[in-house]
């Protein structure tokens, strides 16, 4: 340690090793600039020091007088003290987690599947397009995968890159809304314990993974405070419009949803149809039926085939659960029910979307759950309703009846508003197809989430509180 240290010597600029990560990666750092700096091996083992702080500064301190005969025998002392720090080593397998999220940009997947590639050392070529075609969720890239398989991975970045920007060019086509001025959105709170979690799943709020933004409670949680203070409006932002007005296929698709929604919410025989809340409406629609048109709208073929039933458990008795876009928000645990003639919102769904009980509108009928258990409506609220599936939606506005009752799902969606939208729906498969004037969209139910909302529902109903049918008394004359 007598040496001298050369004049021209600079001290190298790295980070500092506090010996809680791999000690490896540091000492790699530091001998590549010992390297292009032509240190000897003396300088070496002085300038070493200098690049360490907290524990393992603690550690060289701690060093015997003499005891270091050279900067091999330093560096083989320093990965021994910090050995378990290692980073555990990955293999193949581990690209099988790597998932592309609903919602998630092309890009953005391949960016993070390629940076978990790089964790794995001697990655075979085809071990890669199959942990890249594992997580794709589907969309046109992954059924032009699934059509030609890729031959190599310059053949796959090439095809990535030509759909990236089909992907990025659509987007910017589309008038669409965004949270913006997030550096002024309250700071999220630190999390404590880091490890654990899905390294697959990244959010946005506290830029780390381990957790999507969608299932980020410090996120919900801003948000909802933003809305209930009226304050939410000054974070969105609407890119500016797209240039020419694109053909429409329906005259209710002017109106599309005022705001990308942000929030997720995760918590029945009349309504409006049979032609109104009168007797009389409801007597000019019970003629109808012998006043049937010849003439049918010429629509396209909507089918089914078992390839929509992949994944589904068969011979199933599961309802169709989806999530649906309400009021600027996704509103998860929503019931297709073909045979309810009304459309439900019950209140623990609507106080979550932030609406005013003010906007609710009187509601002259009554209510029964099953054994004519009366039910009194709270009102009803007209709201944007949009089935979305990738970049194809479809948007109306649908009346729904608010009820202030216990009930394992969040609203219930029924065969009025199905036909308004023109949706068909395989039971059998759990999937519902409806027409967009960008084609045809396919939305998949939620088999697991089905199946606990039924679970839920036995819970309520051993406690009596849930209710199962809702159906409607006539209007009580005057």
């Amino acid at each position: 340690m007598r040496a001298k240290v050369s004049r021209n010597f600079k001290s190298p600029n790295m980070d500092l090793y506090d010996g809680t990560t791999d000690p490896k990666h540091h000492l790699s750092n530091f001998k590549s600039r010992m390297y292009l700096a032509d240190a000897f091996d003396a300088t070496r083992c002085k300038a070493f020091p200098t690049t360490l702080t907290k524990a393992a500064m603690k550690w060289f301190d701690s060093l015997p007088p003499r005891s270091v005969t050279s900067f091999d025998d330093l560096s083989r002392k320093f990965l021994m003290q910090f050995s378990i720090q290692k980073d555990k080593v990955k293999h193949a397998p581990s690209l099988l987690w790597v998932k592309q999220e609903v919602g998630e940009p092309l890009r953005d997947y391949m960016e993070r599947f390629n940076k978990a590639c790089l964790e794995i050392q001697d990655l075979p070529t085809e071990a890669i397009i199959m942990g890249l075609v594992n997580g794709l969720r589907e969309g046109p890239f992954s059924q032009s995968i699934s059509k030609r398989h890729p031959t190599s991975l310059s053949d796959v970045q090439e095809r990535a890159e030509k759909y990236i920007n089909m992907e990025e060019n659509a987007r910017l086509r589309e008038p669409s809304w965004e949270i913006c001025h997030t550096k002024k959105l309250p700071p999220p709170r630190p999390i404590k314990n880091k490890k654990g979690g899905s390294r697959g799943e990244y959010c946005e709020y506290h830029k780390l993974y381990g957790h999507s933004t969608n299932d980020c409670y410090d996120l919900k949680k801003v948000i909802e405070k933003l809305a209930r203070e009226g304050r939410l409006d000054r974070y969105l932002m609407k890119r500016s419009d797209h240039h020419g007005k694109r053909k429409r296929y329906e005259e209710d698709r002017r109106d599309p949803p005022p705001q990308t929604p942000e929030r997720h919410i995760h918590m029945i025989s009349r309504g409006f149809t049979g032609g109104g809340l009168t007797k009389s409406s409801r007597k000019r629609h019970l003629k109808e039926v012998y006043q049937v048109g010849s003439e049918l709208p010429d629509l396209p073929t909507i089918s089914f085939t078992k390839e929509d039933g992949q994944g589904i458990i068969p011979g199933h008795d599961d309802p169709v659960v989806i999530t649906m876009i309400l009021a600027n928000a996704h509103l998860h645990r929503t019931l297709v029910d073909q045979g309810s003639s009304a459309d439900i919102l019950f209140n623990p769904a609507f106080d979550k979307l932030g609406l005013d009980k003010k906007e609710l509108r009187a509601y002259p009928d009554t209510l029964y759950r099953l054994g004519d258990t009366l039910i009194k409506p709270l009102g009803f609220i007209p709201l944007h309703t949009t089935f979305v599936k990738g970049m194809k939606s479809k948007t109306q506005s649908i009346d729904f009846i608010v009820v202030d009752v216990d009930s394992a799902y969040n609203a219930l969606i029924g065969r009025a508003t199905l036909n308004q939208f023109g949706v068909e729906v395989s039971t059998s498969y759990l999937f519902m197809k409806f027409l967009t004037p960008e084609g045809i969209a396919t939305i998949r139910g939620n088999q697991n989430l089905a199946k606990k909302c039924y679970n839920e529902s036995l819970n309520l109903r051993e406690k009596g509180k849930e209710v199962h049918t809702i159906k409607l008394g006539g209007v009580r004359a005057k």
